[in-house]
C-alpha cells in the first residue's frame, strides 16, 4: 500500500530553494495550508496533490512511500 509521504514536500521545496511563501504562490496554496500539510497535520486531496506536483516539477507518485 502507498501512502503520502509529506517531508517530501520539504525535501523538494529546499532542493530548489523555494521558501513555502513561494511554493505556496506557485502551488495557489495559502501558507498555512501549504505548513500543516508539509508537517503531516493534513493529508491533501488529489487536486492539491496535482497542483504540488506542477509546482515542484516532480511526478504525483513522488509524494507516496510503499508501507
Amino acid at each position: 500500500m502507498k501512502v503520502f509521504n509529506p517531508a517530501k514536500i520539504r525535501e523538494r521545496r529546499k532542493k530548489l530553494k523555494l521558501t513555502q511563501e513561494q511554493l505556496s504562490q506557485l502551488a495557489k496554496l495559502s501558507r498555512i495550508h501549504l505548513i500543516d500539510i508539509e508537517m503531516g497535520r493534513k493529508i491533501p486531496s488529489a487536486a492539491v496533490i496535482a497542483k504540488l506536483s506542477d509546482a515542484l516539477k516532480v511526478r504525483v507518485n513522488y509524494f507516496f512511500k510503499e508501507v
